[in-house]
């Protein structure tokens, strides 16, 4: 179902707190009974970068992002994954932490929450959060 997709990001990187938000034409659906979410980023340079977001259950969702920066980020509650994570500069491997997922999203559209921690080489890089808003078109 076609959505207009608000996405707000913060990071948090040794204290200092970065918030972007965006809003994007896309699209979702109930899968299995969990949303799919799938929208169009574009940096500041024009690139765009297709994401993808699947909530599997009521704590593992996967993060997918398909363009200049690509990745499969498979985010758990509680368990660390290590993730791929591809640039034009390069690949870098991230152990990616869950820390919380809220789901409250239905045929209506509605709210998604996710927290998660990022690390290199076991040493904290960032807490990430992000917050989504669909409503259907």
């Amino acid at each position: 179902m076609k959505a207009i997709i608000n996405v707000k990001g913060t990071q948090i990187v040794e204290g200092d707190e970065n918030v972007t938000e965006i809003t994007s034409e896309g699209t979702f659906e109930i899968k299995d009974g969990y949303p799919v979410i799938r929208y169009t980023e574009s940096d500041s340079d024009g690139s765009r970068v297709m994401a993808k977001l699947s909530v599997l259950d009521e704590k593992s969702f996967v993060f997918e992002r398909r363009g200049d920066i690509s990745t499969k980020m498979v985010i758990e509650v509680g368990t660390r994954h290590n993730c791929a994570y591809s640039t034009p500069y390069g690949e870098l491997m991230l152990g990616i932490c869950g820390k919380t997922l809220v789901n409250e999203i239905d045929n209506d559209g509605g709210y998604l929450k996710l927290s998660y921690t990022i690390d290199i080489n076991s040493s904290l890089m960032s807490e990430n959060e992000i917050e989504i808003n669909i409503k259907p078109v």
